[in-house]
């Protein structure tokens, strides 16, 4: 199937962990899922509260249930070298930004209070990655799936919603979390700060590199936060 590595699907039953039941090609996938199993996310708003805690419910028991072993690690000395690259890119497209992106790098390079347990990681986690059904919310598109740090997932997360809705992302961060610390703990806000400042130049390059892979506005919303918003951490 389209986008699916043929180990997940095992993995995700044997942790009770639901998942479409159909798949289709990627320009038809959307909506044919949305047909057969609920209303699929939108990457330019942000989702209800409702779907935000649902999703934090889904998100903690992937964590908490799926099996890491097996899967290709996500660790820190490639997220670093992605970030740098990341800020290099940015800084070609729109060189005013070199002075933001060395504060943001900075960051991401010195935020550190040592590893967090690994759990499987989906490794794309935003919006446009999930259908909200009538069993929950349930997650689509698994190529990246990976094994690292919760926070990872939870950072990029975050930084699609402060993209989407700016300010008003806080109330939807907050219920997102919510919904996680039903089913586990919340990652530590050490390694969430650092994965938030590696999420955010992934994103801040993405949006500058590939124009309407995410709308325009996401760059100033995105500049806009400095560090992990407080309700985060």
């Amino acid at each position: 199937p389209w986008g699916v590595p043929s180990t997940i699907y095992p993995r995700l039953a044997a942790a009770g962990v639901p998942a479409p039941a159909l798949l289709a090609e990627p320009d038809e996938h959307t909506r044919i899922e949305e047909f057969v199993e609920g209303s699929a996310g939108d990457l330019a708003r942000m989702p209800a509260e409702r779907t935000l805690l649902r999703a934090g419910i889904s998100t903690a028991r992937w964590h908490r249930k799926v099996r890491p072993d097996g899967l290709a690690p996500s660790n820190r000395r490639d997220l670093v070298e992605r970030a740098r690259l990341s800020a290099t890119t940015t800084s070609r497209f729109r060189p005013e930004l070199q002075p933001v992106l060395e504060v943001r790098l900075d960051a991401a390079e010195r935020a550190d209070v040592g590893p967090d347990p690994e759990v499987a990681l989906h490794g794309d986690l935003h919006p446009g990655q999930w259908i909200d059904t009538a069993h929950g919310v349930v997650f689509i598109d698994f190529d990246r799936v990976s094994r690292g740090e919760a926070a990872e997932d939870v950072a990029n997360l975050i930084v699609h919603l402060l993209g989407s809705a700016g300010g008003d992302a806080h109330r939807g961060i907050e219920a997102f979390r919510r919904g996680y610390e039903r089913e586990w703990r919340w990652p530590s806000s050490g390694r969430l700060a650092w994965h938030f400042a590696a999420a955010q130049l992934r994103l801040l390059e993405l949006a500058v590199r590939r124009p309407g892979a995410v709308p325009e506005t996401w760059v100033d919303a995105i500049l806009s936060v400095e560090a992990l918003p407080e309700v985060a951490r």
